[in-house]
């Protein structure tokens, strides 16, 4: 993200913020689109949300990356209980965070956005997610004790197999 205090990077950001309302729901949904669905003369389908909701169910795992040791874990405990590997702590994909991602997030409140089939299923994972932490009595100390956390096993490639 560029530099959300400016006039001209905000509203950008909003803008293109708008053109992708929907998006992960699309994917999920199986709704193809033929090159970048933010072009601002396409028409983009209406996101099929009961079909991405429809298709979550049937995941046999769902994590969310603001909790990813926990998600981490979960997979683990789900799958066999096999140990964890550093390499699986490490964050590949960085985005914003702290008070360039509270500014991006101002940006769209103060402009009035909500990406309504998103958020929704959003919120499914993120009741799913929860209800299987409960389901295979996963918490952060469980996590500790398996050994499936940044502090116990590292965040190096170093040492993994």
């Amino acid at each position: 993200l560029s530099d959300m205090s400016h006039p001209e990077s905000a509203h950008a950001f909003f803008i293109y913020a708008a053109r992708r309302q929907g998006h992960a729901t699309r994917m999920l949904a199986g709704q193809r689109l033929d090159g970048w669905s933010a072009c601002p003369a396409r028409r983009v389908p209406r996101p099929n949300l009961a079909m991405a909701l429809e298709r979550l169910e049937g995941f046999r795992f769902v994590g969310l990356t603001d909790h990813w040791e926990l998600s981490v874990c979960l997979f683990h405990v789900m799958h066999g209980r096999r140990p964890c590997k550093r390499g699986e702590f490490i964050n590949t994909r960085p985005s914003a965070s702290g008070m360039q991602a509270r500014l991006a997030r101002d940006v769209l409140r103060s402009r009035g956005f909500r990406d309504h089939a998103d958020e929704s299923l959003f919120h499914a994972a993120r009741d799913r997610f929860r209800q299987d932490l409960k389901r295979w009595n996963v918490s952060h100390k469980l996590c500790t004790l398996l050994r499936c956390t940044k502090d116990t096993v590292g965040t190096s490639c170093e040492g993994s197999s």
